[in-house]
């Protein structure tokens, strides 16, 4: 405990940095414990009242029930670099104990809460409240904000909304299990910050309290909160809306070791598959003259092979294993009625890898009935696994039982939630549960999607790196809006997920869907951009003989090999301000990427849904050079090309679905040559396909991979703007060098 004469004299302890441009400062309270953020030396986020539940009893500091006793301050190092920690312990009217801890960065701070006994809260209430609030915000300190928040399944896909913070209160309401991450932003840009947990996910809650209180904690539904148990959340700010979302996912990435790109170790982020998820020709559904779907994949094989589309696996949805009598998994083997000879045979005759879907479990489970222990829901029937053995000896058979098996997909992981109250009321059993199928995953050489996963599912994902990709959008269906993935890619590449669009079909009508007649997909074309430019899953899924060949092949090499950019297309900053502010922005979608080949950028911008034309500054876009000058070509709608310097503007045009524009922005090399990249292709210049790229005196010189034999062309732009394309074939060593002037060698 400090000393009377300090704690008089040291009216709060203050801690500053410079965050880029931006100066970052924590102040708090050393008599009260209440703490203020300042970013560019005018306050952002001020404290509100701190509270805790404790046998069912809440304390607080609004009326002094709770009252702090002492506070600390230490200096040390840890993963994430230099930090000055603020301990602070609390006593309640009862004399009950109760810890928290406010450990500050250079551009980031977390406020911990420690239990330093056990906490029992009696009877649940509901997710939308806590049993526990600190960090506590009052949000009339700043005026001037902007919000962006996620809500429900699919990453929060269907609920992302922006505003203005602390006005437009019904839509930041970011309460409740299907919650995500807060990101606050300054009208105009500059500063921003993300607000998250930063442990204890599955156990985390906010809460929206009256007209101007913003609060995180354990949600109500937790009934016992362990001893010694320890909730962080994490306040990282940054210079702009993007910099704050990279330097916050960054921190989660640091702090539980997970690298960012996750497409070395999953398949199906490397390559072109086939899917018979929700929205494919073949969900629930049969070729004619075939028996099951052993048939109508095989036929489907057949199909791709004869006109050369390189599909390298296969999503099998839940038509192929058993449901029980409440909707949840019975056994996950493959049924007899639909793999006659099961799945190793189907993967040896059609050499297919396999992603493999899986739903919630049912009380009848197989599992359960051979003595593995699940906790059972007698409410809602479902079930769920309670032992790392169970997950290892699952993941081990389903290793053998399934050729081919290299991705499980978990499905309906909010279904499990809701149906499984000890998901809820317990502290700890969610984070366990995840953790346990992640590791048996890992063991066994498996990667995991997520499915129908809340924010929570999301950010728990950070402490496995076998969990990959994660839907950004609800599920396809033709016709359907969920290709918009700027805004949940955004959060899902920062935390080392690769965004899933899905699937799509490639042509527009395909008589004897499932859905009538009448369905069709008019945006084919939006559809195939976006899963390319997503950076995660490109999957195809059209009936027989209704395959567009060449629109398919713009995804991907000879060999199916996906042509990507370096990370997803997300939506510009001034995109989210027009959201939240009502102007500043397009009116519609725009986004940007970038592939850096042999030190080099280029840039990628896709326009879709614009009401009204848009100048786009290109100092928006991360990686512009204000003195560089840029080729830009679109290739979707136009064959527009043309030069501009990195200090001015791309003008987009007012456009819809079909006529969507997608821009590719190249630099100039210092003898006037431009390269393009490879024709017919939406990243021309992707890292897969080219290793080198430099000038000569009168020309320039690339070196692209592939599968030997295969035929590669290649577009230059001259210093007179006149395009010189370049055909080679790759080489018996499964490279070539190209360049102008039909150069092959």
């Amino acid at each position: 405990m400090l000393p009377v004469t300090i704690a008089l004299i040291l009216a709060s302890y203050g801690t500053g940095a410079r965050v880029g441009t931006l100066d970052f400062a924590v102040d708090i309270n050393s008599t009260t414990g209440s703490y203020m953020i300042s970013l560019d030396g005018s306050p952002f986020l001020a404290s509100a009242a701190t509270e805790v539940t404790l046998a069912g009893v809440t304390y607080t500091t609004a009326d002094d029930s709770l009252s702090l006793v002492s506070i600390a301050v230490n200096e040390g190092v840890d993963n994430l670099g230099p930090f000055k920690e603020h301990s602070m312990a609390w006593t309640t009217i009862t004399s009950a104990k109760w810890g928290t801890n406010v450990r500050v960065y250079n551009d980031c701070v977390w406020f911990e809460q420690f239990w330093v006994g056990q906490g029992n809260t009696g009877t649940a209430t509901t997710p939308d409240s806590l049993i526990s609030s600190f960090p506590s915000f009052n949000t009339t300190v700043a005026s001037d904000l902007g919000f962006l928040t996620f809500a429900g399944h699919q990453s929060g896909w269907a609920g992302a909304q922006a505003g203005r913070f602390g006005v437009d209160v019904p839509k930041v309401a970011s309460s409740g299990l299907d919650a995500g991450p807060v990101v606050l932003f300054k009208e105009g840009g500059g500063s921003a910050a993300v607000i998250s947990p930063f442990s204890h996910f599955m156990a985390y809650g906010s809460e929206w309290r009256g007209s101007d209180e913003l609060r995180f904690g354990i949600h109500g539904e937790v009934t016992e909160v362990p001893q010694y148990f320890a909730l962080k959340t994490i306040v990282s700010v940054g210079d702009g809306l993007h910099d704050a979302v990279r330097r916050w996912g960054g921190h989660l990435r640091g702090w539980y070791g997970k690298n960012q790109d996750p497409r070395a170790q999953d398949v199906t982020l490397r390559y072109l598959g086939y899917s018979t998820d929700n929205g494919a020709y073949y969900y629930y559904n049969l070729e004619p003259g075939t028996k099951n779907y052993d048939g109508t994949l095989k036929a489907v094989k057949a199909y791709a092979d004869d006109i050369s589309i390189p599909y390298r696996y296969v999503l099998l949805d839940s038509w192929w294993y058993y449901e029980g009598p409440h909707g949840g998994l019975k056994n996950w083997e493959p049924r007899p009625d639909v793999f006659p000879d099961g799945l190793n045979a189907f993967y040896n005759s059609t050499g297919w890898l396999v992603q493999a879907h899986n739903r919630y479990w049912s009380r009848d489970t197989v599992y359960a009935e051979r003595g593995w222990p699940f906790l059972v829901d007698e409410h809602s029937n479902a079930s769920v696994p309670a032992s790392q053995e169970f997950w290892d000896s699952f993941f081990r058979n389903a290793s053998v039982d399934i050729g081919g098996l290299r991705v499980y997909e978990q499905d309906w992981l909010d279904i499990e939630m809701e149906k499984m109250a000890v998901l809820r009321t317990s502290a700890t059993m969610g984070r366990e549960w995840l953790l346990q199928m992640g590791r048996a995953a890992a063991e066994h050489g498996l990667t995991v999607q997520y499915c129908m996963a809340y924010w929570r599912h999301l950010l728990q994902s950070i402490e496995l790196p076998s969990v990959t990709q994660a839907r950004a959008s609800n599920d396809y269906h033709p016709g359907g809006d969920q290709w918009r993935l700027g805004l949940t890619s955004m959060l899902l590449h920062a935390i080392g997920l690769a965004p899933s669009k899905d699937n799509y079909w490639s042509t527009d009508v395909q008589p004897g869907n499932k859905w009538g007649n009448t369905t069709k997909e008019p945006h084919n074309r939006l559809q195939a951009a976006v899963s390319s430019l997503s950076t995660g899953p490109v999957a195809t899924s059209d009936a027989i003989g209704m395959s567009d060949v060449d629109l398919i092949r713009k995804s991907c090499a000879a060999d199916g090999l996906l042509l990507q950019p370096d990370r997803p297309a997300i939506a510009v900053e001034a995109q989210v301000h027009q959201m939240a502010f009502g102007a500043g922005g397009p009116s519609g979608e725009v986004w940007h990427t970038y592939s850096d080949v042999g030190g080099r950028r280029f840039h990628y911008v896709l326009a879709a849904t614009l009401a009204s034309d848009y100048a786009l500054p290109l100092s928006d876009l991360e990686g512009i050079r204000d003195q560089q000058e840029y080729v830009v070509a679109e290739h979707n709608s136009t064959a527009d090309v043309r030069r501009i310097n990195g200090s001015g503007t791309l003008t987009l045009a007012a456009c819809g679905r079909w006529d969507f524009q997608l821009y590719t922005l190249s630099p100039v090399e210092p003898n006037g040559f431009s390269v393009q990249g490879e024709v017919g292709k939406w990243v021309g210049m992707s890292r897969a396909r080219f290793e080198e790229v430099s000038t000569t005196p009168l020309g320039m010189l690339l070196e692209a991979v592939g599968t030997p034999g295969e035929d590669i062309t290649v577009a230059f732009i001259a210093p007179n703007n006149t395009q010189e394309i370049t055909r080679c074939t790759i080489t018996e060593l499964g490279s070539v060098k190209l360049g102008t002037g039909g150069l092959c060698f």
